[in-house]
């Protein structure tokens, strides 16, 4: 029994109940991540499966991911509905975070050919967000939680999962803290997934220019956190 497979079997996880047997193009109800909803769970899954400690060589998207507009075009935030694939010297790790309080992580599932990869110029934000994590390493992770009526109020069953009901907390953001000092913070909205570069200090990384070589010197804060690009888009 691998880590995954023990890790569910202990706290009676649910999956997306795939057998990881894609086609020609990724669906989710193929793939068989675990569905992790509480905190703590979270903490120690990253933990078990070698994300802590991993150094970034590269990140990509599986199939063409769908972009929504940047409520900021400066800011490094992207508001999108895809897999994330984070490829390290410890493997590749497959992050779905598009569902309240409901993430999906597996270790070298998915294969490499549904991996995206164009140089499209609606990708710009992405793509550079990209371009700050190659070379980091990811130390730590920290969790902020919320009750269950606040992750019912946004969550759609668009997975064909359901909310568990009586755990002690919910997760409502995660953060991978990186070796650079930098955050990658993941939260979701309804069915979207926030993808947000943050500074050690939490606020968001912004750049005036996408031709930035250093990738520091123009860098400004705009907001405090991530639910206030979600309040922007409602304003």
């Amino acid at each position: 029994m691998n880590t995954t497979e023990q890790f569910i079997k202990t706290y009676h996880i649910q999956t997306l109940r795939g057998t990881d047997d894609f086609k020609k193009e990724f669906s989710v109800h193929d793939w068989s991540a675990p569905v992790i909803q509480n905190p703590d769970q979270l903490n120690e899954y990253i933990h078990r499966i070698g994300l802590i400690g991993a150094a970034i060589q590269e990140v990509t998207t599986v199939s063409p991911p769908c972009l929504l507009p940047p409520v900021n075009h400066d800011s490094l935030t992207v508001e999108f509905d895809n897999v994330l694939v984070i490829i390290t010297d410890r493997g590749a790790f497959e992050i779905s975070y598009s569902e309240s309080s409901s993430v999906c992580i597996s270790k070298n599932r998915i294969p490499k050919r549904l991996y995206y990869k164009n140089e499209n110029s609606s990708m710009d934000n992405l793509q550079l967000l990209f371009s700050y994590l190659k070379g980091d390493s990811i130390t730590d992770i920290s969790i902020k939680s919320q009750s269950f009526d606040e992750a019912d109020f946004e969550f759609t069953g668009s997975f064909g999962i359901y909310l568990e009901e009586n755990l002690p907390a919910y997760i409502k953001e995660f953060r991978l803290l990186l070796k650079s000092k930098r955050q990658l913070a993941f939260t979701s909205y309804f069915d979207w997934g926030v993808l947000s570069l943050l500074d050690e200090d939490g606020e968001f990384e912004t750049l005036k220019s996408l031709d930035d070589v250093n990738h520091h010197c123009n860098c400004s804060k705009t907001c405090n956190s991530v639910e206030d690009v979600m309040e922007s888009r409602n304003t």
